[in-house]
């Protein structure tokens, strides 16, 4: 699915991320671990197709509408949060009634519902980051790039979105300084600070 060979990332002088090989299949999950400024989002900005100034070598199959990324500190469009929901699913050319059901169904298994008609703009963080979760789950991407998920979530938030993503047939890669909650099946690849490099 995805194979990344000698990765160099580097802005104005300054080594941002450095990955010898990475390779993710179909179904795997993925925790990649560091401390702050090891690279974790800018590798999922590469995987994502966002980053594309770059060295080495990105092999994947993957179009990029199959690759999701979730911001650590995502957006909201205006509107309701059902129509953040529904965005990708419209955009793909699934019909009214589908989006809705398909849309309001995720809300469902991420405790927010009750959200469905608030203004996606007002909520709080931990409110966000999981509507943000449902629009990108929703639209069943084959790879699933998620920075730092977790943050500002309680425990109720965690275990339902932990749930969502164990049911997933979906690559999963969780960008997290410490790990993330258990995930099925998940595996530990650690990004060591670009800065500390050859100390």
């Amino acid at each position: 699915m995805l194979k990344i060979q000698g990765l160099h990332v580097e802005k104005r002088g300054h080594l941002l991320c450095h990955v010898e090989t990475l390779k993710v299949e179909s179904g795997d999950r993925l925790t990649i671990t560091g401390e702050n400024g090891a690279g974790k989002s800018t590798l999922l900005r590469v995987i994502a197709g966002l980053e594309r100034t770059f060295s080495g070598t990105v092999q994947t199959k993957l179009d990029l509408n199959q690759r999701v990324y979730v911001h650590q500190d995502p957006v909201m469009f205006h509107g309701s949060v059902q129509q953040n929901v529904e965005f990708g699913l419209k955009s793909r050319g699934v019909s009214k009634s589908c989006c809705k059901e398909q849309s309001l169904e995720m809300l469902e298994r991420l405790k927010c519902c009750h959200l469905h008609s608030s203004d996606a703009t007002r909520l709080s963080s931990g409110e966000r980051r999981r509507v943000a979760l449902a629009r990108a789950i929703v639209i069943n991407p084959s790879l699933l790039l998620l920075d730092e998920p977790f943050a500002e979530l309680d425990s109720t938030g965690i275990d339902a979105v932990l749930q969502v993503l164990e049911s997933l047939p979906s690559a999963i890669l969780v960008a997290s300084p410490t790990g993330s909650p258990s995930l099925l099946r998940s595996e530990s690849f650690r990004l060591h600070s670009p800065a500390k490099r050859g100390k």
